[in-house]
């Protein structure tokens, strides 16, 4: 089964956030609860529906984003969604233009607990939005996960763009999260309790988000045998060494990675820099 967006359209065209990068899925900051509605908080960028801060055993920070379907009268009333079974929902888009879509890639972090015949789902694309109304957006590049069991361990993932048919100019990123695609997609009823967690949302390409939103960075020496040194023209947040097949094996905030204990081979770094610039690129650890 594979949902695309398109099948929501109408629905998330309604919707509309401020032009922004990602830093942690922009979870680290503040989340403010949402009045009268019993699990739904602000976060910085995204829509959200019934999700809130999860702070016990997260995956990277203080704090990640939580997704759960609950029974809530009171944002059903505000919503006339029809059912007071609410599924949980996370959506963040960011303006364009975007340069070479096509190398986008989007990782992040995810947990799963499934309650009854519930599956998550999340997405991430590129669309153009340049026609006059809501509903003659073309949908670009795709690329989506299907969570069909519980998940109980955090689990790192990278989404790479996909071509569609479409054809446009490619001016908005999109990412979506469901914890419910009965709930969200099909117009059934989820299952209270089935929650999805999200986390360590990055968002890498070679061109960016916009020739503006990468990080000019010099990594050496490649190959290195015991510190991977990092040369940042803005001041780093975030410095993530993985394996080739996406397991972390280093995260530190500093301009030099200890790389002394880790297996002979090629790795991946990826440097974030506090305004969200990302570069990422590998090396050879001797």
């Amino acid at each position: 089964m594979k949902k695309l967006l398109l099948s929501a359209g109408v629905i998330l065209s309604a919707l509309s956030l401020s032009a922004q990068t990602l830093v942690n899925g922009n979870f680290e900051g503040t989340m403010t609860a949402i009045p009268g509605t019993a699990y739904t908080y602000s976060m910085p960028g995204w829509v959200t529906l019934n999700t809130g801060p999860e702070t016990a055993s997260p995956n990277q920070g203080t704090q990640s984003a939580k997704a759960v379907v609950t029974n809530d009268p009171a944002l059903n009333a505000a919503l006339s969604w029809g059912d007071d079974i609410i599924t949980g929902l996370l959506q963040q888009r960011i303006a364009g233009p975007v340069a070479n879509p096509s190398t986008m890639e989007v990782s992040f972090a995810y947990k799963f607990d499934k309650m009854g015949t519930d599956t998550a789902y999340i997405e991430v694309g590129i669309m153009d939005t340049m026609g006059a109304g809501t509903n003659d957006d073309v949908y670009l590049y795709a690329d989506w996960l299907e969570i069909p069991a519980t998940v109980a361990n955090w689990t790192n993932v990278t989404l790479s763009m996909q071509a569609l048919t479409g054809t446009g100019t490619a001016n908005r990123f999109y990412m979506i999260a469901v914890a419910s695609t009965k709930g969200y997609y099909d117009a059934q009823t989820p299952t209270v309790g089935t929650t999805l967690w999200l986390d360590n949302v990055v968002i890498s390409n070679p061109a960016g988000l916009a020739e503006e939103n990468v990080n000019t960075v010099n990594v050496y020496p490649n190959p290195a045998t015991s510190v991977l040194n990092i040369d940042s023209k803005e001041a780093i947040s975030s410095v993530v060494v993985t394996t080739t097949d996406g397991k972390v094996v280093s995260t530190t905030n500093a301009a030099s990675v200890n790389i002394e204990s880790l297996n002979a081979g090629m790795y991946i770094y990826q440097v974030t820099s506090v305004s969200g610039k990302v570069s990422k690129g590998n090396f050879v650890k001797n």
